[in-house]
């Protein structure tokens, strides 16, 4: 059976690297948006032995090379960076502040989800019909009707969750003719 899978975390964490290709090529490019990747290598605890997306993409048989084949089966995950991703599809000049940071507000912050909301149920190429998603009402809900910082993030995760999607679903629909791969191709290491 095809699969892709988006995943929102560094899915390929070479051992010998300080700055993956792919997170200095993702500030480089939309650092000036307020876009930049935060650094992921081996040196941190989570990805001493590569990190879970790796192991999730392992367990799921998935490939993590970026390049999908022009023939079936597809069986792969990509790694997505959601903040970039809603810049290029909703053509914003800087990021939605929808994440946990110092200063900001539980209003502030709803105030951007909304932006997100709006945004995801925009897309149309291909469309999405969230109707056919009944947690999407439901998240939704609870984001507008939130009243701590920590179901706050546990809502963004949900909602990167649903860019990630989109944005394997965009990929297997348009393929590089629209999309763009940051970094060196480089195979799972262990």
């Amino acid at each position: 059976m095809d699969c892709l899978v988006g995943v929102d975390a560094p899915l390929i964490v070479p051992p010998d690297i300080h700055r993956r290709d792919c997170d200095q090529d993702i500030s480089r490019v939309f650092g000036h948006r307020e876009g930049s990747a935060h650094t992921a290598n081996r040196s941190q605890p989570a990805f001493t032995k590569g990190g879970r997306a790796l192991a999730l993409a392992a367990s799921l048989h998935l490939s993590t090379d970026p390049v999908l084949p022009l023939t079936s089966p597809i069986r792969h995950m990509v790694e997505v960076y959601p903040h970039t991703a809603l810049l290029c599809l909703l053509g914003l000049d800087k990021t939605l502040k929808y994440k946990k940071k110092q200063g900001r507000t539980i209003a502030n912050r709803i105030d951007q989800f909304r932006g997100v909301i709006q945004g995801i149920e925009a897309l149309t190429d291909p469309p999405l019909k969230l109707a056919a998603f009944a947690h999407w009402t439901d998240l939704c809900n609870q984001i507008t009707q939130c009243k701590t910082q920590s179901g706050l993030d546990r809502a963004e995760d949900e909602l990167d969750a649903y860019v990630c999607a989109y944005v394997a679903w965009y990929y297997w629909t348009h393929r590089l003719e629209h999309c763009h791969s940051l970094g060196t191709p480089l195979r799972a290491i262990s």
